[in-house]
């Protein structure tokens, strides 16, 4: 309520002026509120974009380096006869796995282990899985478990999408396009400033079966 100096002029705020004051302060209030979780929503989603990107930059890095040993394996136990232990026919890839022998140095006197590792993508989940089995080392013999069991995968990438081609056909995630080159497709593709608007990081690589 207005009051009246001692000259007999009005004094303070109306009852209005006092409601459209908190109305004006409110809404700043809301819209500085809505402007900062605007905000921290734009950096979550630019830092699970960099982690999905870096994930499946690592996964592809790992899986040509496996494949890089894949191709036969390497003669550290004398006095096997390596040149009679080729691996390379055990190499087997479909659109969505790949599994193969891959040799690593175990830091044993031996020098050497060998895993039979898959790889399979799960188009249902958008889940890039890895499982592997220990081999002997002087055998190419496989068990009967593969490495694609579901006992064995465990996700490395989550959140990844196949492809499509210019004409909307959805490409292989894994397709061998040569004697010794195999070609990998994914994309991660993450929602940035609106879901209408996704932003699409496309990877698509050509790795090399051994040295």
């Amino acid at each position: 309520m207005r009051q009246r100096d001692k000259d007999g002029r009005n004094s303070g705020y109306s009852i209005f002026e006092l409601l459209v004051t908190v109305s004006l302060v409110s809404l700043v209030g809301i819209l500085v509120t809505k402007a900062a979780m605007e905000f921290t929503r734009l950096v979550g989603n630019e830092e699970r974009r960099a982690r999905n990107i870096t994930e499946l930059s690592r996964a592809i890095t790992t899986l040509n380096k496996e494949l890089n040993s894949a191709y036969s394996l390497s003669p550290y136990i004398v006095p096997l006869n390596y040149s009679l232990l080729d691996c390379r026919k055990k190499i087997d890839i479909t659109p969505f796995s790949i599994t193969f022998i891959a040799s690593y140095d175990d830091n044993l006197s031996s020098g050497r282990a060998n895993l039979w590792v898959g790889y399979q993508y799960n188009p249902l989940d958008k889940v890039l899985y890895r499982g592997e089995v220990i081999l002997p080392i002087d055998s190419c013999t496989l068990p009967s478990t593969s490495p694609l069991h579901s006992s064995l995968l465990f996700p490395i990438v989550a959140s990844v999408e196949q492809i499509k081609s210019p004409v909307g056909n959805l490409e292989p995630v894994f397709q061998q396009i040569a004697d010794k080159a195999v070609l990998v497709s994914l994309q991660s593709k993450q929602i940035a400033f609106s879901e209408l608007l996704p932003v699409v990081d496309q990877f698509q690589a050509v790795l090399t079966l051994g040295r």
